[in-house]
């Protein structure tokens, strides 16, 4: 009797997802010769049923209540149209796939086809169970990830209670299984050391190229003791040399690791292209594309970057009043030119505001002393304004002895001279992402006429792009000393954010 009612379930669960209005898509025909899978779900619905199938049952009744909502919000409406890209995504808890990296352009579908197959795997494995959900900032966490377990646990009138550090939600096998906010925009603590001291049995991470290979070496480690480990992650494509292609996906579809990969077009998502009015928004959208932009976000395709390196810088006033951090980032050449760049820290942004430059070609060389006391004089000019961070490239440690020498005779508060990250690939991610977003982190004031010069030239090399790599070309921007400056700022505020490195 056990052995029957739980085949009931988990047909009652597979159901869950393999729907749609037009086209019932049932676990009925695949298994018809089995008298116990075909009851009928009317017969499911007035029957008694004990807690190890509640999941299951509220399942069914999901189906039903998102085809006959009212009024139908984005999520249902998701619900009622599933292509068989997010069906095969969404029931990733029924294969051997450890591993599963899903490679998709915008609004393709493949975060909530995920994060629906983690709640449902997760109400299926146990009870008591860990599960870590890794997101760029607390905005990804509860605006997307948050709200789609909601919604899940509203479809099928389950509870859904939310503490501090995790929310929970009921396993079929009775009890709870605690999901646990790993917020990589919470700077106030290492991501890494968050989930260090808990084993996870299973982990999704939102916006894998941007998760630190750090961290994402860490949470397969805390996946070890599980006894049916699966790690997901979601991510828009970059360059071909990203780590997430060449360590992770490549090895998968080589066979080198256990695990499946899943791309994800735009036209995969039949919410997207299910009427006239919304495939004219994809081709406007389309439209206003470059080539690369075209193939990453609309084509899902790791294709080297080429034309301007960051092509969505925003350019508008800083708000009025103070910021609440102020950073200094500079590329410094003595013998050269010295560019850098004040950024004030907002609670939504942070903003490049003014900039200092010196050209020793023009105006003639100075010392390390000298342009560290400039520099410093230019950047605590405003009373009251305090520098929290100054950053400061490897290459010149003679003169950050100098500026960390002049701060401490200030009688303003000390601030931190860091070294600047270096790694090109990982700043330009990093400058482009907080761009690119339709609320940008990362603006730059009109007044900056140095940078937007150099950002409008700042663009790849073309030989190199043909040859499948993403190189900037420094000459096209005049030595790109402002951009550099403009990455170890953003860099180094990410950071901040996050607690990470790179």
């Amino acid at each position: 009797h056990d052995q029957q009612r739980r085949r009931e379930s988990h047909h009652v669960e597979g159901m869950a997802v393999l729907r749609d209005p037009h086209r019932i898509v049932s676990v009925h025909r695949r298994c018809a010769d089995s008298p116990h899978l075909r009851l009928s779900l009317r017969r499911r619905h007035h029957r008694r049923r004990s807690r190890r199938t509640q999941v299951g049952v509220h399942a069914v009744r999901s189906i039903r209540a998102s085809a006959r909502a009212r009024r139908p919000d984005r999520d249902s409406a998701q619900v009622a149209m599933l292509g068989h890209k997010q069906v095969r995504l969404a029931t990733f808890g029924n294969r051997d796939c450890p591993l599963l990296p899903v490679t998709g352009s915008v609004r393709s579908g493949k975060t909530w086809a995920a994060t629906r197959g983690v709640w449902q795997k997760a109400a299926r494995m146990g009870r008591g169970l860990n599960i870590g959900l890794i997101a760029r900032s607390r905005a990804n966490m509860t605006g997307t990830l948050e709200r789609y377990a909601v919604g899940w646990a509203a479809e099928l009138r389950l509870p859904y209670k939310s503490s501090a550090d995790f929310f929970t939600l009921p396993s079929r096998l009775g009890g709870h299984n605690r999901f646990w906010r790993v917020v990589l925009g919470e700077g106030s603590k290492s991501a890494a050391d968050r989930i260090t001291g808990v084993g996870f049995d299973m982990i999704y991470i939102d916006e894998l190229t941007l998760c630190p290979r750090e961290m994402f070496d860490i949470a397969n480690q805390r996946l070890l003791d599980a006894k049916d480990p699966r790690l997901i992650g979601t991510t828009n494509p970059s360059g071909p040399q990203h780590w997430v292609k060449t360590d992770l996906i490549d090895r998968i579809d080589e066979g080198e690791l256990h695990g499946e990969t899943m791309t994800f077009r735009l036209i995969d998502n039949p919410v997207m292209v299910s009427s006239p009015a919304k495939l004219a928004i994809v081709r406007e959208m389309a439209r206003r594309m470059t080539q690369v932009e075209y193939d990453r976000k609309i084509l899902a395709r790791w294709v080297a970057a080429e034309g301007l390196v960051h092509p969505h810088v925003h350019y508008e006033y800083p708000p009025p009043g103070r910021a609440h951090d102020y950073a200094v980032a500079l590329d410094y050449g003595q013998g050269t030119v010295t560019h850098a760049l004040l950024i004030g820290v907002y609670d939504t942004h942070a903003h490049v505001e003014a900039e200092w430059r010196w050209d020793a070609a023009e105006k003639g060389q100075i010392s390390h002393a000298e342009a560290a006391q400039l520099i410093h004089e230019w950047g605590t000019r405003e009373a009251g304004r305090n520098i929290a961070l100054w950053v400061v490239p490897d290459d010149a440690q003679a003169f950050a002895e100098c500026l960390a020498g002049v701060i401490g005779q200030s009688d303003r508060e000390p601030g931190d001279v860091i070294e600047a990250v270096k790694d090109l690939d990982y700043g330009i991610e990093i400058v482009n992402y907080m761009s690119e977003l339709d609320t940008p982190e990362l603006r730059v004031s009109a007044e900056c006429e140095d940078l937007a010069r150099e950002l409008g030239r700042y663009e790849y090399d073309k030989t190199q792009a043909m040859a499948g790599k993403q190189t900037p070309n420094k000459k096209s921007a005049g030595g790109a000393h402002g951009c550099d400056a403009f990455r170890y700022g953003a860099v180094a505020v990410w950071q901040q954010w996050t607690g990470m490195t790179a």
